[in-house]
């Protein structure tokens, strides 16, 4: 009788395991899918903040000199000149890095040839820091630059965070 017991012990918390796993595989998948959603809506955002910038830079006629104001839309800002060379914005440090400078910014090569392309990074390391960071480029109207912008996505590290699996794990109760 005790053999029998214990033998239905196992097997329910066999039965209970598989559940728990199940249920951490469909939360998993539905973190995928929310990540993916959120990022895609991101990467909109992203590229409309780049076209809002190259528009009040173009119509204020500061093309190279951009301000701190624009801050309070995006972290940083990158005038990038026709050769795919950063030559003004809001982070002197980066002045000279192009799109032969890493991985990361070479990413945006294509933009050298078609100036009718806008392009959104993933969430990626920049190559002067290594901080995480994505990157929203566009062409001005006029053709004569690349204006870049970078914005540290600090819902989609959140969410990221959140949906990570050790975190899953962590709240998984314990029998």
């Amino acid at each position: 009788s005790l053999f029998f017991q214990m033998l239905n012990n196992r097997h329910s918390a066999w039965i209970a395991s598989e559940m728990i796993l199940q249920q951490l595989e469909d939360v998993i998948e539905e973190n995928k899918e929310s990540y993916q959603t959120l990022l895609e809506t991101l990467k909109e955002d992203y590229t409309l903040r780049a076209e809002i910038v190259a528009n009040l830079l173009e119509m204020e006629e500061r093309l190279y000199q951009t301000t701190e104001e624009y801050r309070k839309i995006v972290d940083e800002i990158h005038i990038i000149n026709t050769g795919g060379c950063i030559v003004a914005g809001t982070n002197p440090e980066y002045f000279g890095y192009s799109f032969s400078s890493g991985e990361q910014m070479g990413y945006f090569k294509p933009m050298l040839a078609d100036k009718k392309l806008s392009m959104c990074q993933d969430m990626v390391p920049n190559t002067a820091e290594g901080k995480m960071m994505m990157y929203a480029i566009v062409w001005n109207s006029s053709g004569t630059a690349m204006i870049q912008i970078g914005i540290t996505p600090s819902r989609l590290l959140a969410k990221m965070n959140s949906a990570s699996v050790e975190n899953l794990v962590r709240q998984m109760p314990i029998t």
